[in-house]
């Protein structure tokens, strides 16, 4: 994104005073996180993310139990996009390095999750995972509440928490210049 907005603003046809970012969705978020990057938060003069989120391990909790929490706090439940199901398994399938635990997950639990159902409980299989990070995959693949996402989450990985923590635009605020 960040390299799609230098391109525009060089254009001798654009002003580049008047450019700004407009996502949708997931592109909303990381329209924003663009926008405060170093290279071009001074340039950019307005964001529209639209439908965004701003905590992506709020999101990921989201996506995982099938259910979404309002600033009131009531839950809502409903069923991921086809995208969002098919990212979310990705995501979690890249944090197991091991072959043999990333295989018998990804049978175990890729066609349920790819259909918007969500996992079953399966403590044989659970047991015969070789990694931590394996059943940390496995523990957030099988939540139904969003409290029990949460918690899930935040037993994954180091790696798997600073990656979701980059793509939080909440986190990186500070840098934003533009209009929202």
């Amino acid at each position: 994104v960040v390299h799609a907005f230098e391109t525009l603003a060089a254009r001798p046809e654009v002003d580049s005073e008047r450019v700004g970012i407009v996502g949708f969705s997931v592109g909303g978020s990381l329209a924003l996180l663009a926008a405060a990057d170093p290279r071009i938060a001074a340039q950019v003069r307005w964001v529209n993310a639209f439908g965004a989120y701003a905590d992506a391990a709020e999101y990921l909790a989201s996506v995982a139990a099938h259910a979404y929490q309002a600033p009131d706090g009531t839950v809502t439940e409903w069923i991921p996009t086809e995208l969002a199901r098919q990212v979310y398994l990705q995501f979690l399938l890249e944090g197991v390095a091991d072959p043999v635990d990333r295989a018998a997950l990804e049978a175990a639990f890729a066609e349920a999750i790819l259909a918007a159902d969500r996992g079953t409980r399966d403590g044989a299989l659970r047991a015969s995972l070789r990694t931590d990070a394996a059943r940390a995959v496995y523990d957030l693949m099988v939540v139904r509440t969003l409290a029990e996402a949460r918690q899930a989450i935040a037993a994954l990985p180091a790696e798997s928490g600073d990656f979701i923590a980059a793509i939080s635009p909440a986190g990186s605020m500070g840098g934003l210049r533009a209009d929202v």
